[in-house]
């Protein structure tokens, strides 16, 4: 289901961008050029969009906040659009805070 990919694709982005930051703070440090930081975080922060989109398309798509279905599957789907909208959301800042630390510090301090 494309819900899932805001709901765990996103947190699972965020880890994966800080942990190839990581490791290409040695090599930016030694190059003297932070090109691959920023274009790792710039393409996690996009595919951390593009995934929170589709989750709010599809939350707004069952009702939104305020739609109300009988029966309890309806409920429930609805309530994992607005999960994964809030959890893409929340973890599509957080890339973006990466990304913000990136440009204030530099990879060679220590």
């Amino acid at each position: 289901m494309k819900i899932f990919l805001a709901l765990i694709g996103t947190p699972l982005l965020a880890l994966i961008n800080l942990s190839a930051v990581y490791a290409l703070a040695t090599p930016s440090c030694r190059n003297q050029t932070q090109l691959w930081l920023h274009g790792v975080t710039a393409t996690s922060f996009v595919l951390c969009l593009v995934a929170t989109a589709i989750a709010w398309i599809m939350w707004f798509q069952q009702g939104g906040p305020s739609g109300v279905d009988k029966d309890e599957a309806g409920n429930t789907y609805r309530f994992l659009c607005g999960l994964s909208s809030m959890t893409g959301s929340l973890f599509t800042l957080v890339v973006l805070g990466q990304w913000i630390v990136i440009g204030i510090l530099s990879p060679c301090m220590q």
